[in-house]
């Protein structure tokens, strides 16, 4: 049976985890524990932002709390010894953990403190499946390690995937949003009161989602019965129009036959007229040439009498 100390030192979460950013120790490069000559232990990355040149010739780390110094020989956290103890630890006190059954999803990840139960779900990683699963631990120490492609990616929570109405915020993509404005067509978060000093006076135009979603869709209602009414107008008005259409049809033929008939009569005339006319100036010439023809004789006669 372990004694009360033992049992402490495995619960207390500070021995676990890196005083400088208070991120958790892993076997992962960033995370790896490594302790300086003064006894204080750190995390890699943390190391790696406290090198610095010493009297401006040797490299070397000093320590955040004790400020001793520790000389390196390059630049390189690597050089300092790695915290064995620290690791075995965290190796013992997950050793220790009880592997209770969990009910549904399990995280895909499965990280050195994996919780097990799936309460996440990252849409970006593994690109050879829909999405991953993770624990609210794993989700805690994958994404949020600094990469930015991978703190880029988009994860929610479980329960919030087959919500509906979740959506991001615009200016906090990490974040869920729980407001919107149907006046400005933006989403918004718990973030945005704290962090966007315009969002003051832009708040009253913001509701809580699920309001905004019945009122679009009291506007959409409304929406739909109004232009079912001006439908129905036009439908009427569409029977009117081929109604009339149909009435005028017969009328309409009627009257280009009309046209017709009365044109046919007038060219009719028209041919007439000039049958008429075309007689009457060959009349007028035959009667010329004859009263030509008595002129000439009557000239012919007078010479020979008058002996001309």
């Amino acid at each position: 049976m372990a004694n009360p100390e033992q049992q402490d030192v495995l619960a207390t979460p500070s021995v676990l985890e890196c005083p400088i950013c208070n991120e958790q120790y892993g076997t992962e490069y960033d995370t790896t524990p490594r302790v300086l000559r003064c006894g204080h232990t750190y995390c890699t990355k943390c190391l790696a932002q406290l090198v610095s040149i010493h009297a401006g010739k040797r490299y070397g780390v000093k320590c955040a709390f004790c400020s001793s110094l520790h000389e390196l020989s390059r630049p390189d956290p690597k050089l300092i010894p790695v915290n064995h103890a620290v690791l075995e630890i965290i190796k013992i006190s997950d050793s220790k953990r009880v592997d209770t059954k969990v009910v549904g999803p399990q995280c895909e990840y499965k990280g050195l403190h994996c919780e097990e139960g799936a309460t996440w779900v990252c849409f970006d990683c593994n690109p050879t499946k829909n999405n991953t699963l993770f624990c609210s631990m794993c989700i805690k120490t994958e994404h949020n390690r600094g990469f930015e492609p991978v703190t880029r990616h988009r994860r929610m929570l479980m329960t919030e995937v087959n919500n509906p109405h979740a959506a991001y915020c615009l200016y906090h993509p990490r974040i869920l949003a729980t407001l919107y404005s149907i006046k400005f067509q933006q989403f918004a978060c718990s973030e945005c009161e704290s962090s966007r000093p315009e969002f003051a006076d832009m708040r009253d135009q913001f509701e809580p989602i699920n309001d905004a979603v019945q009122t679009l869709r009291s506007q959409a209602k409304r929406m739909v019965k109004y232009s079912q009414g001006i439908l129905a107008k036009l439908n009427v008005a569409l029977g009117s129009i081929s109604a009339n259409n149909a009435e005028l049809g017969p009328t309409v033929e009627q009257t280009k036959n009309q046209i017709q008939q009365k044109f046919s009569e007038i060219r009719e005339i028209i041919q007439e007229r000039q049958m008429t006319l075309m007689k009457h100036v060959q009349a007028e010439v035959c009667a010329g040439e004859r009263e030509r023809e008595s002129v000439l004789v009557t000239v012919c006669v007078c010479e020979y009498a008058c002996g001309w």
